[in-house]
């Protein structure tokens, strides 16, 4: 923001698989699908602990806006950011 530079979710889908119960102990994985040079998608997997049931996707689209609202290419210090999760993402092991 200091830099008049703002990231707005442009589209966030999430997708009910199963339901979680009270008590259940869940983990939340996040993976970056795509960065190209104006947009961010990546996901975040609800599962269940234990069992690494799939309860919840969430998959997310930003993209950066400057103070006029005008989109405007990923800095390259938010790119650098989110290419550093997705080459350290792995998959949670299945049981």
């Amino acid at each position: 923001i200091e830099q008049g530079i703002h990231v707005y979710m442009s589209q966030v889908t999430v997708k009910y698989l199963k339901p979680a119960f009270f008590g259940d102990t869940l983990g939340i994985v996040t993976n970056v699908r795509r960065i190209t040079k104006v947009i961010l998608e990546w996901d975040h997997l609800i599962y269940r602990c234990g069992t690494q049931e799939q309860l919840t996707r969430v998959t997310c689209r930003a993209a950066c806006v400057n103070s006029a609202g005008a989109v405007i290419a990923l800095p390259d210090e938010i790119r650098d950011v989110f290419r550093k999760v997705k080459r350290a993402w792995t998959p949670p092991s299945q049981p």
